[in-house]
């Protein structure tokens, strides 16, 4: 059975609706938690591709921004109330939603490309995975590493891609792992799941692998409002 975009984005969609579940504080089981937490990171490298996707095919770079701009400034705050807790309440990081990390990813690509020198190329790499780091955007810097995966190994066969994005997951979840029986620091706990469960990312190969470069039925007004809907939802279940 072959997939079109439309089928790539509403298993994103899906996706990301258990990653925002999980961040959300509502799942307090941790190992419900995780499981949540593992089903989500099956949108990274689908939303990486689908973005791809829409910079190699839209007609104008500047209005696929935009609209990418538009969602990440609706979703800031919204976001901010999901992931909000007693001990993080000041956190500036708070505001740094998916779409704000997708929004990066994009503007990451597109300065590589413009890009003419080769080690300029690899300086640029460096510094967008290092501020996405530093900065602490959601999901990062997990999303750029497979967004940039993704662009490289757009135009080679699809067993490089597979092996790029396996190798990296794997390896994120095995040091994590290690590091989550050998640290005495629990503070570091919660993020160590996370990393183990990058390996949700794997999955998503299955997915890509059955694209068949089709559009499929549009859901462009479904695409730019849903993210934002499921972060209205949480809040008023929380309140």
């Amino acid at each position: 059975m072959k997939l079109k975009l439309f089928h790539l984005k509403m298993i994103a969609f899906a996706s990301l609706t258990f990653f925002t579940l999980s961040i959300s504080g509502l799942i307090t089981n941790t190992a419900l938690n995780f499981i949540f937490m593992l089903l989500g990171y099956v949108c990274v490298p689908l939303f990486a591709y689908i973005i791809s996707e829409g910079y190699r095919n839209t007609r104008s770079i500047n209005k696929y921004l935009f609209k990418i701009l538009l969602i990440a400034l609706l979703t800031a705050l919204p976001h901010r109330y999901v992931c909000i807790s007693a001990e993080n309440i000041w956190d500036p990081q708070l505001f740094f939603s998916s779409a704000l990390t997708g929004l990066f990813c994009l503007l990451s690509i597109i300065v590589y490309d413009r890009i003419k020198f080769k080690y300029a190329k690899v300086i640029c790499v460096i510094f967008t995975v290092a501020m996405s780091f530093a900065l602490g955007f959601e999901l990062a810097p997990h999303a750029l590493i497979i967004m940039y995966i993704i662009h490289f190994c757009r135009d080679k066969k699809f067993a490089e891609l597979a092996y790029y994005v396996t190798s990296y997951s794997a390896v994120i979840a095995i040091v994590s792992l290690f590091m989550l029986f050998t640290s005495s620091d629990t503070s570091i706990k919660g993020e160590l799941y996370r990393n183990i469960a990058i390996v949700g990312c794997i999955p998503s190969l299955f997915f890509i692998k059955k694209y068949d470069g089709t559009k499929g039925p549009s859901c462009k007004l479904f695409s730019y409002l849903y993210y934002l809907v499921l972060l209205l939802a949480i809040i008023a279940i929380k309140v």
